[in-house]
C-alpha cells in the first residue's frame, strides 16, 4: 500500500509542469495510520496494571522483611496485590485475544518541498475526485489535506 501510494503521487508530480522549482518535485516518505488504537490501549492499561502489581508485591515484600505490621495491614496488602493480578491477568486475555485484522486506515504522504505538496492537493480540487482518489484507482475515501 505504501508503494503504490508513492508510485501514485511520484506518477501525479512526474505529469504536472513545474511552478516554480526547475527540479523534479517527489515523495519523501509515505506512512500508514493503521487501525490498532484500541490494541495500544489495553496494552497500555496491562501495561499501567503490571506497573502496580510490581509495587504491590514490593510493598508486601517489604512488610514481611521487616515484621513489624499488623496481621491485618499485611491481609489488606496481600488482599490488594491479588486483586491486581486478577485485572491484570484479564487484561492479559484481552490483549491476548482481542487482535483484529490490521487495516490502514490512513496515509501520512510527505513531499520533498511545498510546491510538490500544492501541485498535488490542485490536482485533486480541479477534478472532479472530490478527495484523493480517482474513480477507477480509489486510494482514499473522503479524505482531506492538512499542512
Amino acid at each position: 500500500m505504501k508503494e503504490a501510494l508513492r508510485l501514485h503521487f511520484d506518477l501525479l508530480l512526474d505529469e504536472m509542469p513545474p511552478v516554480i522549482m526547475e527540479r523534479k518535485c517527489e515523495v519523501l516518505d509515505v506512512n500508514l495510520g493503521l487501525n490498532n488504537q484500541d490494541t495500544i490501549k489495553n496494552m497500555k492499561k496491562r501495561g499501567a496494571l503490571a506497573r502496580f502489581l510490581d509495587l504491590q508485591t514490593d510493598k508486601l515484600n517489604l512488610m514481611h522483611e521487616y515484621g513489624t505490621y499488623s496481621e491485618e495491614m499485611v491481609a489488606r496488602e496481600d488482599a490488594k496485590m491479588r486483586a491486581l493480578k486478577v485485572k491484570f491477568l484479564k487484561m492479559c486475555e484481552i490483549v491476548k485475544f482481542r487482535k483484529r485484522r490490521l487495516e490502514a486506515k490512513t496515509a501520512f504522504v510527505t513531499f520533498d518541498s511545498e510546491e510538490a505538496y500544492e501541485r498535488v492537493k490542485k490536482a485533486y480540487i480541479d477534478t472532479s475526485y472530490g478527495s484523493c482518489a480517482s474513480p477507477n484507482n480509489l486510494l482514499f475515501r473522503g479524505g482531506w489535506w492538512q499542512r
